[in-house]
C-alpha cells in the first residue's frame, strides 16, 4: 500500500471542524476519535485500508465520506470500532469511480448515530470475516436506487436498513446481494421503501 501510514491514538482527537475540508490519502488506524463537526465540514478518506477501533464520525451537519482510491478498493476493519452518523450529519459509503467497480467494504463493529448512513454504487457491509456488524438502535443505513449492497455473515440491525429510495442521484433499481451464508437480526426493520424495484439477488 503506498503512504506512510498515521496512527491516531487512544487518546488523540483529530477534528475537522465547520467550513473546512479535509482528505486523508494514507493508510489509516484510529484508536482514538476522528471526527468532522459542524455545518460545511467535509471529510473524506479515499484510502485503501483504514482500521478502526475507536469513532469515526460526523456531528453537527458535517459529512465523512468513505470511498475507495481510483486504483484499489477501501476496506475498512471496524470490529472493536464504531462510525457514527450524528443528527443532522452524513456518512457517505461510495466506491467513488464507478468505472472501476471496486467496493467500499465495512468489516465488522457497530454504525451508530441518529444521522444516515447514504451507501452508493458498491458498498459491502461484511458481518462474516472479522465478527457481526451491527446497525444499533436509531441508527439507518440507506441503500439508493441504483445502488448494489452486498450483505455477508451476521448483520444486527437494531435500527434500519433502508433500501430503494429514489431521492439520491442515481437511477434504475437497487440490488441487495447476499453473499453466503447471511443472517439478519437486531429489533430493528429492513424496509423496502418508495421507488423503484429493489432486487435481492445471491
Amino acid at each position: 500500500m503506498p503512504g506512510s501510514p498515521l496512527r491516531n491514538g487512544a487518546s488523540h482527537l483529530v477534528r475537522v471542524e465547520a467550513g473546512a475540508s479535509a482528505t486523508i490519502r494514507t493508510r489509516t488506524t484510529n484508536e482514538g476519535a476522528l471526527e468532522v463537526r459542524g455545518a460545511s465540514a467535509f471529510l473524506t478518506l479515499p484510502v485503501q485500508q483504514v482500521r478502526n477501533t475507536g469513532w469515526l464520525g460526523a456531528y453537527d451537519g458535517g459529512v465523512l465520506t468513505l470511498r475507495d482510491t481510483g486504483t484499489a478498493p477501501m476496506l475498512l476493519h471496524n470490529t472493536g470500532g464504531v462510525i457514527e452518523a450524528g443528527a443532522g450529519s452524513r456518512v457517505v459509503l461510495s466506491d467513488g469511480h464507478p468505472a472501476t467497480g471496486h467496493r467500499t467494504t465495512i468489516r465488522g463493529g457497530t454504525l451508530a448515530g441518529a444521522g444516515v448512513f447514504e451507501a452508493y454504487r458498491l458498498v459491502a457491509l461484511d458481518g462474516g470475516t472479522d465478527g457481526a456488524l451491527t446497525i444499533a438502535s436509531g441508527g439507518t443505513v440507506r441503500a439508493f436506487s441504483g445502488s448494489n449492497l452486498y450483505l455477508g455473515g451476521d448483520i444486527v440491525v437494531d435500527g434500519r436498513l433502508d433500501l430503494a429510495d429514489t431521492t439520491g442521484p442515481l437511477s434504475g433499481p437497487g440490488t441487495l446481494w447476499i453473499a453466503g451464508d447471511v443472517r439478519l437480526g437486531g429489533g430493528g426493520d429492513t424496509a423496502f421503501t418508495v421507488g423503484s424495484e429493489m432486487r435481492i439477488l445471491g
